[in-house]
């Protein structure tokens, strides 16, 4: 982290932090830290879902989703989906389909409130076909609550 801000706003504290962490190919499997109502069980979580996905394993990356019809997925490959069985579907077709992808969070702002944590960076990787590497590199903003 390189700088911590806090903000108070109608009596809720807001930190800041700039992280020097990434979260990739190397991201470890942090679930049972990932319960923690805290910012470590934030960051946990979100490496936690990097784990799971470069890894390629839905059942850990089902455990990190809130199974809510409103729980939002963004993303160049699906689109928007709203629910969590739609986006436990996208995640299982991508990682049993015939593409290898692998992505990178970097340059990640976190905004931790208390009971709810986003993370804002760039998300970094690639799509690989039989014939084809596509790079792949855009914003990408993750939220938790406990």
């Amino acid at each position: 982290m390189t700088e911590l801000i806090i903000r108070k706003a109608k009596s809720m504290t807001f930190i800041i932090n700039h992280l020097t962490t990434s979260y990739g190919k190397t991201a470890r499997n942090l679930l049972n830290e990932a319960t923690q109502p805290s910012e470590a069980g934030a960051r946990a979580a979100l490496e936690t879902f990097y784990y799971a996905f470069n890894q390629h394993l839905i059942e850990t990356l089902t455990q990190i989703w809130l199974n809510c019809p409103l729980v939002q997925l963004n993303n160049p490959v699906g689109g928007m989906l709203r629910g969590y069985e739609p986006i436990r579907d996208l995640y299982s077709k991508l990682f049993t389909g015939s593409l290898n992808v692998w992505v990178e969070f970097e340059d990640i702002v976190e905004y931790f409130s208390g009971k709810t944590a986003i993370f804002a960076g760039e998300e970094r990787g690639e799509f690989t076909t039989k014939d084809r590497i596509i790079p792949l590199r855009f914003r990408t903003s993750r939220c938790f609550q406990y």
